[in-house]
């Protein structure tokens, strides 16, 4: 090739090969989910080792489908008192298309609580916490003898990334608090595994 070629297509060879170094490779078990600059990743779609199904429906009326993982189904008798815990995410039509930008988590209880005042809290193992807003809805459902109460509280997409990332996951709602176990953990991550689109 004539050298004045060569020449002219160097500079943008230069170019191209500083951008992609200018590039941080994903490291292992990290997911490119479209997240804001210098936000935590989701994790990569792999094999989790848990035993909480993870369930989808599609709503016809609203043209939406839900994922949800249900971590623990509550404990109540007497004096024992252990919180139903939901998390869940929606996306539009039937297949994924891009990563929603919040999930939910439906906090259940039967003991009085008050969504104007009770805050979910969740600490994360590692000096930092995550603390929601107050609960976005509640709902009371009279029984004979209890009363269930479910508070609904929404987390970012960045803020639902950064708890995938804790070494321990607590979640704490006015004097209740449930600790996850490993096996807990483990699905909810695997909840966030599959925020992103395949392919991302």
């Amino acid at each position: 090739m004539p050298l004045p070629r060569i020449r002219s297509w160097l500079p943008s060879l230069i170019a191209a090969l500083a951008l992609c170094a200018a590039r941080p490779a994903l490291a292992a078990g990290e997911s490119a989910a479209p997240n804001g600059p210098g936000d935590p990743l989701l994790p990569a779609r792999r094999v989790f080792h848990h035993h909480r199904p993870i369930t989808s429906s599609y709503d016809s009326a609203t043209a939406t489908t839900d994922v949800r993982v249900l971590l623990d189904g509550g404990r109540y008798f007497l004096w024992t008192e252990r919180p139903r815990i939901e998390v869940t995410f929606r996306y539009a039509g039937a297949a994924l298309a891009e990563t929603p930008d919040s999930v939910e988590i439906h906090f259940r209880t039967q003991s009085p609580q008050f969504a104007n005042t009770n805050r979910l809290t969740l600490e994360t193992g590692d000096s930092l916490s995550v603390t929601s807003t107050t609960a976005v809805a509640s709902s009371v459902r009279q029984h004979v003898g209890h009363v269930d109460h479910v508070l609904t509280f929404h987390l970012t997409l960045p803020q639902f990334a950064r708890v995938l990332q804790a070494p321990q996951l607590t979640f704490i709602v006015g004097d209740l608090a449930l600790r996850l176990k490993p096996d807990q953990l483990e699905a909810l991550r695997d909840l966030g595994s599959r925020m992103a689109p395949p392919g991302q």
